[in-house]
């Protein structure tokens, strides 16, 4: 019995002495690494303990931004996690993250000890601007085109190389691009490569650009702009503009010339129709264009609603921008006035009368079936039904008469339509 306690006791001091030692978390691990290749490395974790930690290896170099965790286990000695998808030659960080414990190793070069000879510029652009100037990169030499008024001495680019190579002037460093900036490119292998920048200012100014109308048909017109930057996609936009044509919207994207000239010709207009056109270097600078032939006589329908008659629908949307018409490159004509007078009386009766007269008519039904056999109150809806009748009748008859005049003093289109 006496030996069996004896046993039992020199077990418990063993354990005592070398096995729980190497139980407990206490103990601060340590982090090291080992298998470190081009592309590749194996952390190792030891401390006299167990349980599950995290690795985590990762660079600061924008030019590599890498960082993944993986898990492991240790009891009673050490875990090893391998990381792939690394670069060569970079200096990696690693750490157990929660003790903070850290390491760090470097990537030797790419197998066979070679080292990367790539030194080019991918890509330059001036991401300030709005929209993006982007350079043009022919061998060693980029070109930029920056739009009229841009101070070009105090210009930052954006600029992208190959792997593993620098830059000098760096990346985000305004320069004076006057008589064009030289950029050298080092490779890893320490080889070097110059690129020349130049930059040139839109040829014109938006009070020298200009725009016409060449000529019109039945269903079509051609615009033409001089004075515009060369080489330069110029957008223009034309909607209808009267309300007695079906609705028109068309964007066209031209390129101009060597010399500043673009030619846009819009298609599927309507004879007779009233157009409006604006161009993306100057959207506020609006013109104006009527197409030839004879438009249809509208016979009223609203806006995106039921066609009535021939087909010609009531514009009234343009009553929601205001009822001032905008004018033409030429200055407001007399057309303009006339068509501001038409607006307010397509105001007074389509967007006033019809619909407080709507309501009027259903005020008088309703007296009319809660009268419960009540004289005054159904003399009284027949009174509003009448009233109201008669004052559409009224406004309607004002209506003709005022766009028959205004077809007689030459505005066109006006009679009957709206």
């Amino acid at each position: 019995m006496v030996k069996k306690i004896f046993y039992i006791f020199s077990i418990i001091l063993l354990l005592g002495f070398f096995v729980l030692p190497k139980l407990s978390l206490a103990e601060e691990p340590l982090l090291t690494a080992s298998n470190v290749k081009s592309t590749s490395a194996t952390l190792k974790a030891t401390y006299l303990g167990a349980g599950q930690i995290t690795i985590g290896v990762g660079t600061s170099n924008a030019s590599f931004p890498y960082y993944k965790e993986k898990s492991c286990t240790l009891f009673q000695g050490d875990c090893s996690v391998s990381f792939t998808g690394l670069s060569p030659n970079v200096l990696y960080n690693s750490l157990i993250l929660g003790p903070g414990i850290t390491t760090s190793f470097t990537t030797p070069a790419s197998p066979g000890g070679g080292k990367s000879s790539e030194k080019s510029i991918t890509n330059f652009t001036f991401t300030s601007m709005s929209p993006t100037v982007v350079g043009v990169i022919n061998g060693t030499s980029i070109s930029l085109t920056v739009p009229t008024g841009t101070n070009i001495t105090a210009l930052a680019p954006t600029i992208t190389t190959s792997n593993n190579a620098t830059v000098s002037p760096l990346s985000g460093v305004a320069k004076d691009f006057t008589n064009g900036v030289n950029y050298t490119v080092t490779a890893q292998d320490g080889s070097k490569q110059i690129y020349t920048a130049t930059v040139s200012v839109g040829n014109s100014t938006p009070g020298n650009m200009s725009t016409r109308v060449k000529d019109t048909t039945d269903t079509s017109a051609t615009i033409v702009g001089t004075n515009f930057p060369k080489n330069k996609d110029i957008g223009f936009d034309v909607i209808n503009y009267n309300v007695d044509t079906p609705d028109y919207t068309d964007y066209q994207t031209y390129t101009t010339d060597d010399t500043g000239i673009v030619l846009v010709q819009f298609a599927g207009l309507s004879p007779g129709g009233h157009y409006q056109y604006s161009h993306s270097e100057a959207p506020d600078e609006m013109g104006s264009f009527w197409t030839t032939g004879t438009a249809p006589i509208p016979l009223g329908g609203d806006k995106g609603g039921e066609n009535k008659g021939n087909g010609s629908k009531t514009d009234l949307s343009s009553l929601g921008g205001g009822l001032t018409p905008p004018c033409g490159s030429n200055g407001c004509q007399f057309n303009d006035l006339l068509e501001m007078v038409m607006k307010v009386i397509n105001f007074v009766l389509f967007v006033l009368a019809v619909p407080i007269a709507a309501i009027m008519f259903a005020y008088a039904g309703f007296l009319l079936v809660s009268s419960a056999g009540s004289t005054e109150k159904r003399g009284k809806a027949k009174s509003i039904f009448v009233n109201v009748a008669i004052g559409l009748a009224l406004a309607a008859a004002a209506w003709l008469i005022i766009h028959t005049l205004l077809s007689i003093v030459g505005f066109d289109g006006s009679w009957i339509g709206i």
